[in-house]
Formats: C-alpha cells, structure tokens, sequence
C-alpha cells in the first residue's frame, strides 16, 4: 500500500514538472533588416516579412511592422504566461512620418473606404506610440 501512494505521488509531481516546461523563442533583428519607403507624404517602415499592425479597430494610428509566430504546444499544454525581453534597442537615424493604418477592404465589390488620416491625438503627442 505505502508503495501504491509513493507512485501516485511519484506521478503527481512528475505531472506538476511537465506542466512546468518553458518555451523560448528568439528574434533578432539589425537596422539592415529595417525598410522604410515613401508613400503619399507619410514613412512606411517594415521588415522582411511585410506584416503590419492592421484592423479598424488601429485604423488611424500609425501602421507599425509586426512579426508573427507560432509556437506548438505539446498535446494538453496551455499558455500560461508570456514575457517578452529586449536585450538591447537601436534607434533608426531620421525623423519618420508612419503612415497610418486603413480600414480593411472587404472583396464585396463595393467601393474601398476612404483613406483614414493620421489620429491627431497620437500624432501630436509627445509620447512614444505603443505607451509599452
């Protein structure tokens, strides 16, 4: 019997370690990766792999270079917490007009919306865009 709770317990703990196990994933990126582009009077800044942060809920805020990913989980595990770490930052030499992010264009065949100009109220700050 003393056996029998020894390995549940043996197995609950080992469950608790599974559980526990950490997933890193690593970018890095120079300022040669960095494009910037002229448009209509505004900067448009990316990287490599051409996402930006879109929606109409960000429409009009400047349009930002994104990088997606995906991380397998193994079967039954969760996400429980995620921390990003900036090892280090670089600033790009210039001033940078962003071009701000436009509603989305539905295939329906209606007309695409009308450019949505820059929001005043990030445009005009001076505070950094995110805050964080």
């Amino acid at each position: 019997m003393k056996r029998q709770i020894s390995l549940i317990i043996l197995l609950i703990f080992m469950g608790g370690a599974i559980q526990a196990q950490q997933i890193t994933q690593q970018f890095t990126f120079t300022s040669n990766d960095v494009q910037t582009v002229q448009s209509g009077g505004f900067d448009v800044v990316g990287l490599p792999d051409d996402s930006y942060l879109q929606g109409e809920e960000h429409a009009g805020r400047p349009q930002l270079p994104l990088i997606q990913f995906k991380l397998l989980l193994p079967q039954g595990a969760s996400a429980s917490d995620v921390i990003l770490t900036i090892n280090s930052e670089q600033q790009l030499p210039g001033n940078f007009y962003l071009y701000p992010v436009q509603l989305p264009v539905y295939p329906n065949f209606s007309n695409p919306p009308d450019f949505v100009g820059p929001d005043t109220a990030i445009y005009n700050s001076n505070s950094p865009f995110p805050g964080n």
